[in-house]
């Protein structure tokens, strides 16, 4: 007896994010979020900022680009879903818990 979708129909789960599958080090900027989410979100949105402040909502995908901030060293990367609908009027939103990786930019 296996209610299996019970998780992804109440919430959101990120079962993966990695940055460029994975790498430990890249001498790009702009690098890929490669992710896997439960749950159909809408949009997704990425800093290097904990608290997200400076993040924006954008229409979701399962490898969008990132780009690092300048500078060579360790990058974190902070990761969020979100399905957002307007129903009556009314903003509705579930959002995931947020998820984080880490590349070393090199120069």
């Amino acid at each position: 007896d296996s209610d299996g979708g019970t998780q992804a129909a109440s919430g959101l789960d990120v079962s993966r994010f990695a940055i460029n599958n994975g790498a430990a080090k890249t001498t790009q900027r702009t690098v890929t979020l490669d992710n896997r989410v439960a749950g159909a979100p809408t949009q997704y949105r990425a800093s290097e900022r904990a608290d997200m402040l400076d993040a924006q909502w954008q229409a979701y995908s399962g490898k969008p680009s990132f780009e690092l901030s300048a500078g060579p060293g360790n990058k974190v990367v902070y990761f969020q879903v979100r399905r957002h609908a307007t129903l009556n009027g009314a903003d509705l939103e579930v959002l995931s818990p947020v998820v984080r990786d880490s590349i070393r930019l090199s120069p």
